[in-house]
């Protein structure tokens, strides 16, 4: 056969699934364009479409919103499974990229009721994580069945992956990892130190009326308990007693279905010194004016936000948990306290907000760690290697 009379080579269809827009404009930054350039035609299916307007990189993906919700409701969860099985039924894919603990659950059924199996099931949590009792049964039981439809399963950190495979959660033949870890990689060129990002930082502190020499922490994240919102009245109070200097800006959005107790938002609301500007849908301006970045969470899928702090040459405070030790090297990029340990947490911060230069030397080697082993090329490289392989082979 000639080139000019050769047939054009088919361009796989690939769904992504999620719970929530916020989700699928946050955790895929970057993807779909990079699917299209390698020859995928990408679609979304999502929940809501709080999120929708105005992202670029949607340009050109069609997104179909079906309603669901992330908290258990069986009589929605049944509608919304009803719908989805609908439209896999008129819609076939080579290869369908579930994520998030919902649409994970309710696409793969769909999915496996409508005849398609090719499914890549992403875990960027085990919400269950630190639970006990039947509430962590029951969640275990829906990431199992949820891994036995899946043809492979991507736990977003090989310690979450270990420990799936030795609680019988998945079987280890079918895990996947991609690259040295995280949600999607990172942007290590977004995320830089840059002139420009340095001014665009420094424009929005002083909007917010932070002083242009004053230090300052930043926590960016959802405003929820299991945040660990609760930790950082204690960091405060360190500081002010050993006279450090420190600014704190929250960004973030208030999550009413993980409260975090109104009088500690109403306690750093009165603090002078701390700020709260909401959520930012750009935050690498604020990393690139920050000077240490506070990750109180008490459970992580793998913490990109402490990856996309360290890219920009901030060092990171946390807990030693599970999802945040992969991102953060304890004393080597940050310092991580025992989980739950608030006066060792605020000890923590205060060491480094009264250490500049080792605060300044942390952050270049995070910087550094998260360039060479933590960038979204080579996290894609391998999400791309799955895809081919299931968009080629669909075995039931």
């Amino acid at each position: 056969m000639t080139e000019s009379n050769a047939v054009p080579a088919k361009r796989p269809r690939i769904a992504f699934v999620c719970t929530q827009s916020f989700a699928l404009t946050t955790l895929y930054r970057g993807l779909f364009p990079h699917l299209r350039e390698r020859g995928f035609d990408c679609e979304a299916v999502t929940g809501d479409s709080d999120y929708l307007g105005g992202d670029p990189d949607l340009e050109g993906v069609p997104v179909h919103v079906i309603p669901m919700v992330r908290e258990p409701s069986p009589w929605r969860d049944l509608v919304s499974l009803i719908r989805l099985i609908g439209f896999f039924a008129r819609h076939r894919y080579d290869a369908i990229h579930v994520s998030t603990v919902k649409a994970a659950f309710l696409a793969s059924i769909a999915a496996r009721l409508t005849g398609q199996s090719a499914i890549l099931f992403v875990v960027r949590t085990r919400i269950y994580q630190g639970r006990t009792g039947l509430g962590r049964k029951l969640y275990e039981a829906v990431d199992g069945l949820v891994c036995r439809l899946s043809r492979y399963v991507a736990p977003i950190g090989r310690e979450m992956g270990e420990a799936m495979a030795a609680d019988g959660i998945c079987p280890a033949p079918k895990l996947r990892y991609f690259g040295a870890g995280s949600s999607n990689g990172i942007d290590t060129a977004r995320f830089s130190r840059s002139p420009q990002a340095l001014a665009a930082g420094m424009a929005i502190r002083r909007e917010a009326g932070v002083p242009d020499e004053a230090p300052l922490m930043l926590y960016v994240g959802r405003l929820a308990y299991d945040k660990g919102i609760h930790h950082l009245p204690a960091a405060m109070d360190l500081l002010a007693e050993r006279s450090i200097p420190a600014w704190l800006m929250l960004v973030g959005p208030v999550d009413w279905r993980e409260p975090v107790d109104p009088a500690i938002l109403a306690d750093l609301d009165a603090r002078d010194g701390v700020v709260r500007l909401g959520f930012q849908s750009d935050p690498a301006p604020l990393y690139a004016a920050a000077d240490l970045f506070l990750f109180p969470s008490a459970r992580e899928g793998f913490g990109n936000v402490a990856l996309e702090a360290q890219a920009a040459e901030l060092p990171v405070v946390g807990f030693d948990t599970f999802g945040v030790r992969e991102a953060v090297q304890d004393g080597v990029t940050g310092l991580l306290a025992p989980l739950g340990d608030t006066a060792a947490f605020a000890e923590c911060t205060a060491r480094l907000m009264a250490d500049g230069a080792l605060r300044r030397g942390m952050g270049q080697t995070a910087s550094e760690r998260v360039r060479t082993q933590f960038s979204n090329q080579r996290v894609w490289a391998d999400l791309v290697d799955t895809l081919h392989d299931l968009a080629g082979s669909k075995r039931a």
